[in-house]
């Protein structure tokens, strides 16, 4: 703190971001929220039960749940925090119900994953290290959830009987049991269901069909990259659904 109100003080009105330690001062986190433009407590886990794996002495409820409430009064929509997958044994379900929980009663800004990696001479050294693309993975539900609004349930279908998310673009997984979607008459939220489609050009497709029908892919305005992945989920008139670009030059 005495680090944030010397830059602040000194004329530095550039980004800080602020860590708070688990156990901290309410009078502490609100001095914090009046300095930086973002302050964060990472969870690192999803319950007490499996920090109690990692640490003999944070409680859970008190030590970072608490704070984390006190962090969202201080600093609405400024505050972050982090998850660590894999470093307790937490199950894709367990981490899904804690984001959502998150989410709804402390409103983060955003959360942060990242893959355990088993570091020698550490406590933990024995345990297998996490794959990255489970972190990658999480990254992608993450903005399903928060950005494009899918649906809580919808998202748990991705889980399997074991509590696993699949190495595989979610998103696309989703789609693969969805009717086709015609860009002529769809909503905002079918749009975004497509892969390859994002808000922003979901928001173009929207505009652009006020002005003239989507016919053809070049139409709908997406990258070679992009149009590749959505066209097996589009439905344009006249034109028969295909899986590559073939016929579309």
């Amino acid at each position: 703190m005495e680090t944030a109100r010397i830059l602040r003080g000194r004329g530095y009105y550039g980004y800080l971001h602020v860590k708070v330690l688990p156990g901290a001062r309410r009078e502490d986190i609100c001095e914090a929220a009046r300095y930086a433009d973002r302050i964060s407590l990472n969870v690192e886990t999803t319950g007490e039960s499996r920090l109690r794996a990692l640490s003999g002495i944070k409680d859970f409820a008190s030590d970072i749940r608490k704070r984390l409430s006190w962090i969202a009064d201080a600093a609405p929509g400024r505050h972050s925090t982090q998850l660590v997958i894999g470093a307790a044994g937490e199950t894709d379900r367990e981490i899904f119900e804690c984001i959502a929980s998150l989410y709804s009663s402390v409103q983060p800004s955003r959360i942060y994953y990242s893959a355990f990696r088993a570091l020698p001479g550490t406590r933990l050294a024995q345990r297998e290290s996490t794959p990255a693309w489970r972190s990658r993975r999480w990254y992608q539900v993450d903005y399903l959830l928060q950005k494009y609004g899918f649906g809580r349930t919808e998202l748990l279908a991705l889980i399997d009987e074991l509590g696993a998310l699949a190495n595989d673009d979610p998103k696309a997984l989703l789609a693969r049991g969805r009717d086709p979607v015609d860009p002529n008459s769809a909503t905002l939220s079918d749009l975004l269901h497509v892969p390859g489609i994002g808000t922003v050009t979901a928001h173009a497709i929207l505009r652009a069909r006020q002005e003239r029908p989507i016919r053809v892919p070049r139409d709908l305005g997406l990258s070679s990259a992009a149009l590749k992945r959505a066209l097996p989920y589009l439905a344009l008139p006249g034109v028969a659904r295909q899986a590559t670009l073939a016929g579309f030059g």
